[in-house]
């Protein structure tokens, strides 16, 4: 619920935010901010086999930092909704004629979370390993990291070099 009241208000603020910087590094802070919410997951799961009175892992520390990362997270999503919208955007204004498969390659690998999240849902529900389903999912988000990091810069004016 905390993730998705900060989703909610920060994509108030994400537009004014999103003009200051190019939308391959807001594609990449917002992966990593993201990345922060798997990590709730994996704290959580070490936390389960240790004793729940030492500092490290008291219940008040538990919920600390889930809500924090949860808060992270959530700031994070709004980055991503508008940087990928905007990448999209300046990509297409590049190579117009291409732009339709821009368009679709680029929605395609973001509707493949679903699998992602599907096997997720499995592991989960199914197999009842939640460290196995938290550590997946980190894996996912430091490897969407990583593509981010690896995809060309979106700038305006520039005409693409690919020729069909």
């Amino acid at each position: 619920m905390v993730y998705y009241l900060f989703f909610s208000l920060c994509s108030i603020i994400t537009v004014s935010f999103a003009r200051q910087l190019e939308s391959k590094w807001l594609l990449i802070v917002s992966s990593v901010l993201m990345v922060a919410f798997p990590v709730i997951g994996v704290y959580v799961c070490s936390c389960r086999s240790t004793d729940y009175y030492t500092s490290t892992s008291s219940i008040e520390t538990v919920f600390t930092v889930s809500i924090l990362l949860s808060i992270i997270g959530g700031i994070g999503s709004s980055i991503l909704w508008v940087a990928f919208n905007r990448y999209i955007e300046e990509i297409c204004r590049r190579c117009a004629s291409r732009s339709f498969i821009y368009c679709s390659t680029f929605y395609g690998i973001l509707s493949l979370s679903l699998f992602s999240g599907i096997g997720i849902f499995y592991l989960i529900y199914y197999t009842m390993d939640f460290d196995a389903a938290y550590n997946a999912n980190l894996i996912i988000g430091v490897a969407g990291c990583l593509i981010f990091a690896l995809i060309p810069f979106a700038r305006e004016g520039e005409k693409s070099t690919y020729s069909p």
